[in-house]
């Protein structure tokens, strides 16, 4: 009987129960904090961002709830219905927020705390007396915001207050900002490239 062996095998079994043994008793945690809002509101929330001052922003069936480190509020928007999405801008220092029916943003007022403009009324005109339901989807890029609802996308650019609205009875899908430019899908056609004001087929995304 080969007992050298014999030792080996049995100290390296040794070494595998034990490694395993710790890794039991030391599962591992990830560093995290819970948030539990000390606010009476609706516990569902939809959308979460933070500004630059560390405050957290959270979309919530009641509005948005805000999260200073000590305190928690409530800003409800005028309708006094959900929000569904929510986006930061450095450059602004806004909170982009898209609600059911409306959307528009949060801004610091002299007092630090946040006022909430409403940009809705703007696209009356380009809706045509269409209900608006959810903003599901909010891009920030470097000239302009986009507001994705299912079939209508708004633009509205913080510096010229110039907006631009388009239709699609496919519905749209994802958006980003990529060299320069604004894509977003358009469901059932593919993904197009913002050019000016118009969106144009980027060849060969027919079946995305």
């Amino acid at each position: 009987m080969n007992f050298p062996l014999l030792r080996r095998l049995a100290a390296a079994t040794f070494l595998l129960l034990a490694s395993a043994a710790t890794c039991a008793e030391l599962p591992g945690r990830p560093p995290m904090t819970r948030l539990s809002p000390t606010l009476d509101v609706y516990p569902q929330n939809f959308a979460v961002t933070q500004d630059t001052a560390g405050v957290i922003f959270v979309g919530n069936s009641d509005g948005v709830l805000t999260y200073d480190g000590v305190r928690w509020e409530l800003i409800a928007l005028p309708n006094q219905d959900i929000v569904r999405s929510l986006s930061y801008d450095p450059v602004t220092k806004r909170v982009y927020v898209g609600g059911f029916g409306l959307f528009g943003y949060l801004e610091p007022a002299r007092d630090g705390r946040y006022r909430f403009t409403d940009l809705t009324p703007q696209f009356a005109a380009s809706l045509e007396g269409r209900a608006l339901a959810d903003i599901w989807s909010i891009y920030v890029t470097p000239d302009a915001v986009f507001f994705a609802a299912v079939k209508d996308l708004f633009r509205y650019s913080p510096e010229s207050g110039k907006t631009g609205h388009w239709f699609h009875e496919g519905r749209f899908g994802a958006g980003l900002w990529k060299d320069g430019s604004f894509l977003i899908q358009w469901r059932g056609e593919g993904i197009k490239r913002l050019r000016g004001d118009r969106f144009e087929l980027i060849a060969g995304t027919e079946t995305l």
